[in-house]
């Protein structure tokens, strides 16, 4: 199921002013959501929808559907849909908004398959749809693959920033489970934008320090953590145990010749298994000091309750991300896995204060574990403003 809130001068509305259900049992449809801003350059932004196990009659091969934003909102059926033709490839796994890669004025859509065949097998793939007057074509116009079997490309993706201030967005992707310091160390890659579109090859390349790191679980092209005017990298590894605690941030800053060979900042933060760096976003700058900020999520932390999940928030400053969090909350209740998603939320009031979500999964209601998004609105204090319960069974279907 996916549903869209509008915010309004009171905040968030009590109820969405649209949501859908996949169509197909277990498909998973809604499991990955994202802005994907303005495809067609109709001056509406638009939203995508990843249904990673949907099956295409045969086997599930998964699919990623666009609809297109309009005066009215979103349409009750798909714009534009992708079914993957590759079997078991976990496609719209991920789905992201790729900003504008190649300056035509109309922004592009990033879409993951982790277990993508390829030539080798679940390499995984990340694939890339160049956006026009007349919106999406029938296929992509890039696909990166991960050059390695198992490597599992495309289970981050991230877009929209310009880490080399060349005017062109940018593409970070991770592929967690890709071998180099040993198995499962991961790696992370950055290809930039330009007149022809994406570039042929990363033009940065980082990897995981240990087997097991997972490093690339989570990327996110960070806006500018340091104030130097260029966007930045932050890359999760979740298995790091090289650090003091398991888990661990990678922050790269940007500048004129891209992301340096070796990190600016790390931070580690958690205890063991509770999956630090598994999730992160950009949270742009929630305290005004011209620096923005990152959330990171750890969703099986046991912080007040088992498995309760805790989220932390990074402030900006211009020695790029702060160590210790500015903010921290957990979820209320026992295997919640709180913070296993987290994004910004835009100002979805009249007070000009930014906002953040945070998704709980296994949030339980009563007994029944039926999930649930807390927003917070900034100046942030630790009481969420509004709450969304997200039932796992969804009636309603795409006609």
């Amino acid at each position: 199921m996916a549903s869209l809130f509008y915010g309004g001068p009171g905040g968030l509305a009590t109820t969405p002013a649209w949501r859908l259900g996949g169509g197909q049992q277990g498909s998973r449809f809604g499991a990955a959501v994202a802005a994907a801003g303005d495809l067609n350059g109709d001056g509406y932004g638009d939203l995508v929808v990843g249904a990673a196990e949907y099956n295409n009659g045969t086997t599930k091969t998964g699919a990623a559907m666009v609809f297109y934003g309009s005066r009215d909102g979103l349409s009750s059926t798909p714009d534009w849909s992708f079914i993957s033709p590759y079997r078991d490839s976990n496609l719209g796994h991920t789905v992201a908004g790729g900003g504008d890669l190649n300056g035509d004025g109309y922004d592009d859509l990033l879409i993951g398959a982790r277990w993508y065949p390829g030539t080798l097998d679940k390499e995984g793939g990340v694939l890339i749809f160049y956006g026009s007057e007349g919106g999406l074509p029938a296929a992509p116009d890039r696909l990166l693959a991960g050059g390695q079997a198992g490597a599992g490309l495309g289970s981050a993706v991230a877009g929209g920033g310009d880490v080399n201030g060349d005017g062109y967005a940018d593409l970070l992707v991770g592929a967690p489970t890709y071998d180099f310091n040993g198995a499962d160390a991961g790696t992370a890659a950055l290809y930039l934008g330009g007149p022809s579109g994406l570039a042929a090859t990363p033009a940065w390349t980082a990897y995981g320090e240990q087997e097991g790191a997972w490093f690339g679980s989570a990327v996110a092209l960070a806006s500018d953590v340091n104030g130097d005017g260029y966007n930045d990298l932050v890359v999760g590894a979740p298995g790091d145990q090289i650090r003091v605690t398991l888990g661990a941030l990678y922050v790269y800053h940007g500048s004129d010749t891209g992301p340096g060979e070796h990190p600016d900042v790390v931070i580690t933060a958690g205890e063991p298994h509770s999956h630090f760096g598994s999730s992160l976003a950009p949270a742009g700058d929630l305290d005004g000091d011209g620096h923005d900020d990152v959330l990171a999520g750890a969703h099986r932390e046991t912080y007040d309750q088992r498995l309760d999940g805790v989220v932390l928030l990074y402030f900006g400053s211009p020695a790029g991300l702060q160590h210790t969090p500015g903010w921290v909350q957990s979820g209320d209740k026992a295997e919640a896995y709180y913070g296993f998603a987290v994004g910004p939320a835009g100002r979805p009031d009249n007070t000009g204060f930014l906002a953040i979500a945070i998704g709980a999964p296994k949030y339980k209601l009563e007994k029944d574990p039926v999930g649930r998004a807390f927003v917070y609105y900034g100046p942030l204090e630790p009481r969420a403003r509004s709450h969304i319960w997200l039932p796992l069974i969804v009636r309603e279907a795409i006609p």
